[in-house]
């Protein structure tokens, strides 16, 4: 059907106009967002609704010597994987996040056998056969699903921590460094992140300074890493105020 000139135009202009809204719509809908909370997991009615996990059993468990006791939460299923769990309030994208975390011995050993982190092993060596028992967990950074997200892990095993992307291209090591980590202590690991920059603390320090431009937002949270028993307390995440990473506070 033919419209005469008037009406084409009339019709291209009030559809550039919704486009042009509903554009606007879609920013606000994400820079508008302002959060400010902190889970110390005291009863599991205070934290369940608002959670929602990927992949493990987590519960709230008994810690006298917490930041905030007498509860933390754990992750207790024996999996191959990366046991995941996040807060369940939208995608995020510039947020400063912070956990407390203790990394469990199995029986009474006092440090992990040294050895490869499950992301550094060879080819050819399977990581349950390599090192039956893992000692590794964090912040769930930037997830959207189980083959794209980016994690903060502290590992206890090589004294490190990382930052790993998962697509579904394999596991990529973005960045690491060395951190003073013994079993059945309390730390705490702290985010940055702000656009493409993500910066992370080990108990105050910035240690790793790094960028992403595959996942600038998502969902965030806890994981863990196979095997590894895990307590975490005291999950703080901020929306407001968030800037660029001024050098003084810059990592290496």
């Amino acid at each position: 059907m033919l419209y005469p000139p008037a009406r084409i135009g009339n019709r291209s202009r009030y559809t550039a106009a919704w486009l042009i809204i509903g554009f606007l719509l879609f920013q606000v809908s994400f820079t508008a967002q302002k959060i400010s909370m902190l889970f110390e997991f005291t009863t599991e009615d205070t934290w369940t609704t608002m959670w929602r996990a990927v992949s493990g059993r987590w519960v709230s468990t008994d810690d006298p010597t917490a930041p905030s006791p007498p509860r933390v939460i754990t992750q207790l299923a024996d999996y191959l994987d990366f046991p995941k769990i996040y807060l369940d309030q939208g995608e995020m994208y510039d947020y400063e996040a912070e956990v407390a975390l203790k990394i469990r011995p199995f029986q009474d050993e006092h440090q992990p056998v040294p050895g490869f982190s499950v992301f550094e092993i060879r080819p050819e060596e399977l990581p349950e056969v390599a090192h039956p028992r893992d000692y590794a967990g964090g912040l769930l950074l930037r997830y959207r699903g189980p083959f794209a997200f980016v994690a903060a892990i502290a590992d206890a095993r090589t004294r490190r921590l990382y930052v790993l992307r998962m697509t579904v291209q394999g596991l990529k090591v973005l960045k690491k460094a060395d951190i003073p980590i013994e079993l059945n202590t309390w730390y705490r690991l702290r985010a940055i992140c702000y656009l493409d920059q993500i910066v992370l603390y080990w108990n105050g320090q910035p240690v790793v300074r790094t960028r992403e431009r595959r996942l600038t937002g998502g969902r965030i949270g806890l994981l863990t890493i196979g095997t590894s028993r895990v307590y975490f307390d005291d999950f703080r995440v901020r929306t407001e105020r968030i800037r660029m990473v001024t050098p003084d506070t810059s990592a290496p």
